[in-house]
C-alpha cells in the first residue's frame, strides 16, 4: 500500500479480510478509504453502488447505523438502472430493526436538520 498509495484495491482487500475476521470498525476505514482513492481515480468498480451497499453491510454489523444510511443514500444515488432497489430496501429494513425505529433514514434528516446553517 505504501509503494502505490493511490490504488483503491489494496485498501479494499485489507477490508475486506477484516471484515472477515470480525473487526468491523477497522475493515470500515479500509473499505471507505479504497471509495475515496476510487472517486479520485473515477473508477466507478471501487466506488459504485455496489462498493457502498458493501460498506452498509459492514456498517449494519460494526453497529454504525449512520453510516450505514449514509452508504445506502449512496448507492441509491448512484443506482442508476434501479437495479439494487431490493438489496437497499433490506438494508434499510436491518437498520431500522436494529434500532428500533421504522423510518431510521428519517430521524438521521432530522438530526441533520438541527445543525445550524
Amino acid at each position: 500500500m505504501r509503494l502505490d498509495a493511490g490504488e483503491p484495491g489494496y485498501p479494499w482487500n485489507l477490508g475486506s479480510a477484516m471484515n472477515r475476521l470480525g473487526l468491523n470498525d477497522l475493515a470500515l476505514g479500509f473499505l471507505t478509504r479504497a471509495i475515496h482513492l476510487a472517486e479520485q481515480r473515477g473508477e466507478s468498480e471501487w466506488s459504485g453502488p455496489d462498493a457502498q451497499l458493501a460498506v452498509a453491510e459492514v456498517a449494519i454489523d460494526a453497529g454504525e447505523y449512520d453510516l450505514a444510511l449514509t452508504a445506502l443514500a449512496h448507492a441509491r444515488a448512484d443506482d442508476q438502472q434501479n437495479g439494487r432497489e431490493a438489496q437497499i430496501g433490506e438494508l434499510l429494513k436491518e437498520v431500522g430493526s436494529e434500532q428500533d425505529d421504522p423510518s431510521p433514514q428519517a430521524s438521521l434528516a432530522s438530526l441533520l436538520e438541527q445543525l445550524p446553517a
